[in-house]
C-alpha cells in the first residue's frame, strides 16, 4: 500500500518514472477530473529527455480545447511496471484516472484526516 501526502488541500502520490537511462521519483497531484495517464511540465521533460513525437488535442476543464506534446514513458508504482503517455504541458505533474486503472489502483482518501492510500491490485 502506497500512501500520499495532503500539501495543503492538494492530494499527491509519489510515481518512479522512467525514460531511456533516466529515471526520477516526482510527487504527482491526484487529479480525478483528469482522464489520462501523467501529465508532466517541460523541465522534466527535458530531464528525462522525453521524445515528445506527437501534438494531442485535448479539452480543459472549464471546455477549451488546447493541443499539447506527448511521448512515452515507463512508470513504477508498488513494484509494477506500465508503458504510459505523457503529456507535457506548463502544468504541475499531474496523475490521472487512466494511470490509476492502469495500475489497478484502489483509491482511499480521507480528507478530514488528510490521508491518501492507494493500493495496487
Amino acid at each position: 500500500m502506497l500512501q500520499g501526502k495532503f500539501v495543503g488541500e492538494y492530494p499527491f502520490i509519489q510515481i518512479l518514472i522512467a525514460s531511456g537511462d533516466a529515471a526520477q521519483k516526482r510527487y504527482f497531484l491526484l487529479d480525478t477530473g483528469f482522464s489520462g495517464y501523467l501529465c508532466i511540465n517541460f523541465a522534466i521533460a527535458k530531464e528525462l529527455n522525453i521524445k515528445a513525437d506527437n501534438v494531442k488535442t485535448i479539452r480543459l476543464a472549464h471546455g477549451e480545447n488546447t493541443k499539447v506534446q506527448s511521448g512515452a514513458i515507463q512508470a513504477v508504482l508498488e513494484n509494477k511496471i506500465g508503458d504510459v503517455e505523457v503529456l507535457i504541458s506548463d502544468s504541475l505533474p499531474l496523475v490521472g484516472i487512466k494511470f490509476l486503472s492502469l495500475f489497478g489502483c484502489k483509491l482511499t482518501m480521507d480528507c478530514k484526516n488528510r490521508n491518501l492510500f492507494l493500493e495496487c491490485i
